[in-house]
């Protein structure tokens, strides 16, 4: 009961008791908010009870479910089926009335089909391309046909998809209970989502896997810091650039021993810039594989604002705004730090901006007959450059544009 001033007698108080796992820090942690009734989120559709089809008794049956991706259960399910087998569901409850009166019985997912013999009911999930899939006979069981449920004997008893950046949604944005729950009148996200992914591609993986065999989980050169924090897990890190013997605290003093990690996150925005979650994890993941003698320190990019100023010459048959249209998106591209630069790789880290390849990405476009003299400047940071020059950037340093201001005309005719 409280008798403290300010509340009212009689009042119910309770303590919170806080520990800090780790007490090492610069300056003493802040208590910024202390949030109740708060519970985790997923992301994920849950569909139940799809009718997958009908088995033919062929060896390697495939079947598609209807939602992709398929999202893999946090903590795997241990159920009992009507046979009395447990079964251990990690993603898909996949179950097959095989006829003779017994129903519909639940079959075990595993991971693939090499520990698998001939009686074992087991599939395998394709969680991507939501295909479930049955052995041959030799290496899992083929699902028998049943005449009497010759369409529907294998069905979906449940699972979840969804997942990919599209998850990743803002503070605030989730707002609307799909069900009713008891004593629950409104829900909001106060954070943002994240940790969606979307499939990495082939050659993304081609470009992965050398590196990953190569720091074998380790920590120890430039490349095996950037390759590590890339594949942070829950950060969606699309790049990442690192810095030796650099301490940001210290800019342009070397230090031993120090590593300054620049991580770019994947982002709509021109200018991708990590939130404190995703640079804590990449901190955290990198501290667990880095030598115990480094140093090792996690910042977002330092972007630079570049603006081009040009004044081109059409070709009679060309479209003025659609010319000038194609121009500065194609600028706004060049420079983009995910998707820009020479290889559409992203900008390079401290990357100088050439006048002659400026200048090249213009008189490309389709309808531009070519610059007006003296009419192309490079502006950095809302400063003009000398024209005709090269523009050079700090070690680490990118580039986002905005906001360019292209000309167009016809040019004098003859």
């Amino acid at each position: 009961t409280a008798g403290q001033p300010g509340l009212p007698a009689g009042s119910n108080l309770w303590w919170i008791r806080c520990r800090l796992l780790q007490s090492s820090y610069e300056r003493a942690p802040m208590l910024e908010q202390v949030l109740t009734s708060t519970v985790r989120a997923v992301q994920a559709l849950t569909t139940r009870d799809e009718v997958l089809g009908g088995s033919t008794g062929l060896p390697g049956q495939h079947f598609q479910l209807a939602d992709t991706p398929v999202v893999a259960l946090d903590q795997p399910l241990q159920l009992t089926g009507a046979d009395g087998r447990r079964v251990r569901v990690s993603s898909v409850q996949v179950e097959v009335d095989e006829g003779a009166g017994g129903g519909f019985l639940a079959w075990q997912e595993v991971q693939d089909f090499y520990g698998s013999g001939p009686d074992d009911p087991h599939f395998v999930v394709n969680r991507t391309a939501g295909v479930v899939l049955f052995g041959d006979g030799r290496t899992g069981r083929i699902p028998v046909a049943n005449p009497q449920n010759a369409n529907a004997n294998v069905v979906a008893r449940i699972y979840r998809s969804g997942g990919g950046t599209g998850g990743n949604v803002g503070a605030g944005m989730v707002t609307q209970l799909q069900t009713t729950v008891q004593s629950v009148d409104s829900v909001v996200n106060l954070r943002p989502a994240q940790g969606g992914a979307d499939e990495e591609t082939l050659d993304h993986a081609k470009l992965r896997a050398p590196q990953e065999l190569k720091n074998k989980g380790r920590a120890v050169t430039a490349e095996d810091f950037e390759s590590l924090a890339a594949e942070t897990p829950g950060a969606l890190v699309r790049r990442a650039r690192a810095l030796p013997l650099t301490n940001p605290r210290f800019p342009g003093v070397e230090l031993p021993g120090v590593v300054t990690v620049i991580v770019v996150p994947e982002s709509d925005r021109p200018n991708p810039t990590p939130n404190q979650t995703t640079l804590s994890l990449v901190c955290g993941y990198l501290n667990e594989h880095r030598l115990l003698t480094s140093e090792v320190y996690v910042t977002p990019p330092s972007y630079r604002l570049v603006r081009i100023q040009v004044r081109v010459v059409v070709d009679p048959t060309g479209d003025l705004g659609e010319v000038g249209r194609l121009v500065a998106d194609g600028l706004t591209a060049y420079f983009h730090p995910l998707t820009g630069g020479e290889q559409c790789q992203g900008w390079e880290f401290g990357g100088t901006i050439y006048y002659s390849q400026v200048y090249r990405r213009i008189v490309d476009v389709p309808q531009v007959s070519r610059i007006q003299e003296n009419q192309l400047t490079i502006w950095l940071d809302g400063v003009a450059q000398l024209p005709c020059r090269d523009v050079a950037l700090n070690p680490g340093e990118l580039l986002y544009s905005t906001g360019h201001e292209v000309l167009v005309d016809y040019g004098a005719q003859a």
